[in-house]
């Protein structure tokens, strides 16, 4: 997976695709969760498990600015009754 990088005070746009397995259509599920943690320290995320804003069916998005430079990872959690998604990005802060 490729790290992104991104510099202190700049908006981070993060965007994800919620697809049906069978088909491949966008759809929505019940809930679209974003968790971002610093430093990959999963114990004290900086953003927990907040929700996604909706663009249209099946795609999501969530703007942040950082502060502090360093590695994070952004996890995607969506959830339609009892399926769970999960995805994963890698990003740097200079």
């Amino acid at each position: 997976m490729k790290d992104y990088k991104f510099y202190v005070g700049e908006t981070v746009t993060f965007t994800v695709e919620i697809r049906k397995r069978l088909g491949g259509n966008l759809f929505d599920p019940n809930s679209v969760k974003i968790t971002i943690m610093f430093n990959r320290n999963i114990e004290s995320p900086v953003i927990n498990s907040e929700g996604m804003n909706k663009v249209s069916d099946g795609i999501y998005f969530y703007d942040w600015i950082s502060n502090e430079p360093g590695y994070y990872d952004a996890v995607y959690v969506a959830i339609d009754g009892t399926k769970i998604s999960i995805g994963k990005d890698n990003f740097v802060i200079q």
